[in-house]
């Protein structure tokens, strides 16, 4: 899988306003990251269809529809949480899961960059973390190369 475009957020769209509420009662910006992680782990199952789509040359141009992929319950690893609309740095992270070209999350707490992989959790059935260490990948990743994403001013 070969992306074609990075995600764009605007202030106040339908992405942030979801960041905001799940947000609301998060202390600390490791809660916003974990209550952000729940939620897109327990709604949303891998696109395979899509996924196999693009790997097979069926669809040559991916550009993610946040607002469809936020109404809807599938979406693929250029899924990225919304940490950006919560003023945490976050750095969409392409390159290689194993052998497979892959795309997943960083966020930056505290100066430190963790490895936020939705498609790991969602197709292993990672859910409910308690902390930020329940949401970081195991994964290995090499060949990489991040995009820093932050929410319009």
């Amino acid at each position: 899988l070969v992306s074609t475009s990075d995600i764009q957020f605007s202030k106040g769209d339908a992405v942030s306003a979801k960041a905001a509420e799940l947000c609301k009662n998060a202390k600390t910006d490791e809660e916003k990251v974990v209550a952000i992680y729940n939620y897109m782990a327990d709604r949303y199952s891998y696109d395979y269809k899509l996924a196999n789509e693009i790997t097979s040359g069926k669809i040559t141009k991916y550009i993610p529809d946040t607002a469809a992929t936020l109404n809807g319950t599938t979406g693929m690893c250029y899924v990225r949480g919304n940490v950006p609309h919560e003023g945490i740095p976050c750095a969409l992270t392409k390159g290689y899961a194993g052998s497979s070209y892959h795309a997943w999350n960083k966020v930056n707490l505290n100066g430190s960059w963790y490895q936020i992989d939705l498609t790991y959790a969602v197709t292993r059935n990672v859910r409910n973390a308690k902390n930020l260490h329940d949401c970081v990948s195991p994964l290995t990743y090499t060949n990489t190369s991040d995009t820093l994403a932050a929410a319009a001013a």
